[in-house]
C-alpha cells in the first residue's frame, strides 16, 4: 500500500509514446535550426550558436526536472484512518488509494495517486501538475515559449534571407526546404499551445486556483473565477514558494 503513496514515474504505453514524441519534436527543431541552418549558414555568428544551444539545453534540463518531480503526493493513511469507517470520516476519502485527501486534493487516473493541489495531467511530460511542482511547470513552459521562438525566427531567417542553391559546399539536406518549412510550422504550434499554457497558469495563479477546480466549478454551473484573496497576493505567495528564479526552480528537489 505505501507503494501508492511514494511517486513514482509513469510507465505506461500511452504516457511514454507523449515524452518521446515530444522529445523527438525538439531534437528535430534543434537538428534543423543549429545544424542545417546555424552551423552551415551563420557559423561566424557564434553567439547566436552558443545562445541557441544554451536554450535548448535547459529547455532539456526542464523537460527532465519536471518529468521526474514529485508533484505532491498524499501520505499513508495512519493506523486509526485504516481503521476507521470511511463513511464516518469528517474528511474526503479516495477508496483507490485508501487514504483522506485534504482540501484540494485530486485523484489522476493516469497516474493512479492522490495528489495535493492538484492542477492537471500533462501528456507531454508524462507527468501531473500539483503543488510540488507547478513552477517547475511554468518554468518548463517559459523555456518552451522562448525556444520556440528563437526556432521559427531562425527558420524565417533561412526560407526569405539565404539562398542555399549559392551554397556549394551545403548537403542535401541543407538544400531543401520541406524540413525548414516543416519545423517553422511546428514552432510556431508549439508557441501558440505553451503560451495558452502560460496564460491559463497565470490566471489560476492570480485566482488561487487549480484548473481541475475551475473545470469543477463550471460543471457545477458555479462559474469557477471567484476571487477570495487579491491578485497580487496569489501571486507573492506562489513566488515565495518557488522564488521565480529559474535556475533555482531546475535544482530544486
Amino acid at each position: 500500500m505505501d507503494d501508492i503513496h511514494k511517486w513514482r514515474f509513469n510507465s505506461e504505453r500511452t504516457g511514454i509514446t507523449w515524452l518521446i514524441l515530444d522529445l523527438l519534436a525538439w531534437t528535430l527543431s534543434f537538428y534543423t535550426c543549429f545544424h542545417l541552418i546555424l552551423l552551415t549558414f551563420y557559423a561566424h555568428r557564434s553567439f547566436v550558436i552558443f545562445g541557441y544551444a544554451l536554450v535548448m539545453l535547459l529547455l532539456l534540463l526542464s523537460l527532465i526536472h519536471v518529468s521526474l518531480s514529485d508533484p505532491g503526493c498524499l501520505p499513508p493513511p495512519t493506523t486509526d484512518e485504516i481503521a476507521a469507517d470511511p463513511k464516518t470520516l469528517a474528511f474526503d476519502y479516495c477508496q483507490l488509494c485508501k487514504v483522506r485527501k485534504p482540501l484540494r486534493s485530486h485523484h489522476c487516473r493516469a497516474c493512479k495517486r492522490c495528489f495535493r493541489k492538484l492542477d492537471h495531467h500533462c501528456k507531454f511530460i508524462n507527468n501531473c501538475i500539483g503543488e510540488d511542482n507547478q513552477g517547475f511547470f511554468i518554468t518548463f513552459l517559459v523555456y518552451c515559449i522562448v525556444a520556440s521562438a528563437i526556432s521559427g525566427a531562425i527558420c524565417v531567417c533561412r526560407l526569405y534571407y539565404i539562398d542555399p542553391n549559392q551554397c556549394t559546399n551545403c548537403g542535401y539536406m541543407s538544400k531543401n526546404n520541406w524540413i525548414v518549412y516543416l519545423v517553422t510550422a511546428l514552432s510556431g504550434a508549439v508557441w501558440l499551445f505553451t503560451s495558452m499554457l502560460l496564460l491559463n497558469q497565470t490566471f489560476n495563479l492570480m485566482l488561487n486556483k487549480t484548473t481541475a477546480e475551475r473545470i469543477k466549478a463550471r460543471r457545477a454551473g458555479k462559474g469557477g473565477h471567484n476571487n477570495y484573496y487579491s491578485s497580487r497576493r496569489n501571486v507573492a505567495a506562489f513566488n515565495q514558494q518557488y522564488h521565480c528564479s529559474w535556475l533555482d526552480n531546475l535544482s530544486k528537489k
